[in-house]
């Protein structure tokens, strides 16, 4: 007889969109300082990535910080990076498999803030870094992704201490192939908070342009092959200060998202609208909130036409906090919303659909981390559904083994380690995401035998207790 054994692997290695898309989760990473999430990103091998700042750990005063998480929100490694001034991400993302990340370093306290990209491999190592000094401070705030190049934005001031938002094309080892910057002349200055591509030859860029008197929301296009200026708009109230946060392309309009600012008592309310790519011009005018609430949109991911989803910051009035929100659109009209905070400041800063099709945020929140701030990494379903409060991890990985398996020819047997509660569920799944054996928590017991006639070769394990849920990929080989 042919002796059988049961191989179990973690269970990031391999899925169906019909399990993962049940999983959520909301964890806190740092320390004792404030600590935040600025932008995310999932690699090559499936693993999410937030990148920010922070206060708690590192050389400096303020540290680049990534945290990177398996796809059930278990801790696989943080690392910061940078020297003994202030460091930061501000955006994220990923190629093949390499990330690139992008933001400031500083390297003492009389120093410029300097663009700084770096290049990792996805256990955090470094590959390389560069600067990319100027005339005084700059910085970059934006990267994505395209042919075989990286497109970069943000601001860069000159010597008397004028700003112009900038644009960078660099090569995948970080070398410039053009730079081009907006206004070329002029008195207005301009600072580029965001940027995406729109098809082989064009791209926007989207921020905030200033005079003494105004500042206003700015939409710049460029030719994305050569860095040519081909078009820009400037919108918003004269009364109002505006600011574009957000870039994103459903495929046929561009949707940009930001805030206001009421210069006669400080309120911020949220701003969203829409340009067609096809002809560079408004669809939608600016869409202004009453300033009642400090509110902000943060960033905005689109799913598909008119289809979209806002990261957001929403004060709470009386009760002296902001949540960290997300609003989902379908078609232009409100679908759900979900939120996390207790007390204090709480953001989403950043937002992206995952390959399960659910959504994946970068934040920072208040009063339920380890410190003063924590860095959020937050995953919801397609349907908004997420956890009752962030659950708080440092430095470690949560224990992954709660059963002991074993194979024997008749069938498996599991043992549970720590005693199933009210509430619990074990399903037994083939590789195609078809349910094939289930377990409710009143049939549950601390040995659990699953007969060999209704096992697949490969299929996955899963136990679920209220919002938590670990699963295990197992193979039988002969």
């Amino acid at each position: 007889m042919n002796s059988v054994r049961l191989a179990i692997l973690l269970s990031s290695l391999i899925a169906s969109d019909s399990i993962w898309s049940q999983f959520y989760f909301a964890k806190t990473f740092g320390g004792a300082l404030e600590d935040g999430g600025l932008c995310v990103a999932e690699t090559h091998s499936g693993l999410f990535i937030a990148g920010g700042y922070t206060g708690s750990f590192g050389q400096g005063a303020s540290d680049a910080f990534l945290v990177v998480v398996n796809p059930l929100g278990w801790w696989q490694w943080e690392k910061t990076y940078g020297g003994p001034d202030v460091d930061r991400i501000n955006s994220i993302v990923w190629r093949g498999s390499l990330g690139y990340a992008v933001g400031f370093t500083k390297s003492n306290p009389d120093a410029n803030y300097i663009p700084w990209l770096l290049c990792i491999q996805d256990n955090g190592d470094t590959i390389f870094t560069r600067t990319y000094p100027g005339s005084s401070w700059s910085w970059f705030s934006s990267v994505v992704s395209g042919d075989s190049s990286l497109y970069l934005a943000g601001v860069s001031y000159d010597s008397i201490g004028r700003a112009f938002g900038a644009v960078w094309k660099l090569d995948t080892l970080g070398h410039v192939n053009w730079q081009a910057q907006f206004p070329q002349i002029g008195s207005e200055e301009v600072q580029f908070l965001d940027l995406c591509l729109l098809n082989d030859s064009l791209m926007v860029v989207g921020g905030t342009t200033y005079t003494p008197s105004d500042l206003q929301a700015i939409l710049v296009f460029f030719n994305r092959k050569t860095g040519e200026l081909l078009y820009y708009d400037i919108f918003g109230n004269s009364a109002m200060e505006e600011y574009l946060t957000g870039l994103s392309f459903d495929g046929i309009k561009i949707w940009y998202c930001g805030y206001v600012v009421n210069p006669l008592n400080n309120r911020i309310s949220p701003l969203i609208g829409s340009f067609l790519a096809t002809t560079m011009t408004n669809q939608t005018a600016p869409y202004y909130f009453h300033p009642q609430f400090n509110n902000r949109y943060n960033d905005i991911f689109c799913t598909g036409p008119d289809d979209y989803a806002v990261a957001t910051s929403s004060q709470v009035i009386g009760l002296g906090l902001s949540l960290a929100a997300v609003l989902n659109y379908q078609d232009d009209n409100f679908l759900w919303s979900t939120n996390l905070g207790v007390s204090g400041y709480n953001s989403a800063n950043s937002i992206l659909r995952t390959s399960d099709n659910g959504f994946l945020i970068a934040g920072e929140i208040s009063g339920t981390g380890p410190g003063l701030r924590a860095l959020l990494i937050w995953k919801i379903d397609s349907l908004g559904q997420t956890v009752a409060q962030p659950s708080v991890q440092i430095n470690e990985a949560a224990s992954e083994e709660l059963f002991t398996i074993l194979y024997r020819p008749e069938g498996l047997w599991i043992n549970n380690k720590t005693g199933f509660l009210t509430g619990s569920a074990l399903e037994l799944f083939d590789l195609s995401g078809r349910l094939l054996y289930k377990l409710k928590s009143s049939e549950l017991q601390t040995d659990i035998f699953i007969p060999r006639a209704i096992l697949p070769g490969m299929g996955f394990l899963r136990y679920a207790e209220g919002s938590q849920c670990w699963v295990k990929k197992f193979v039988i080989v002969p």
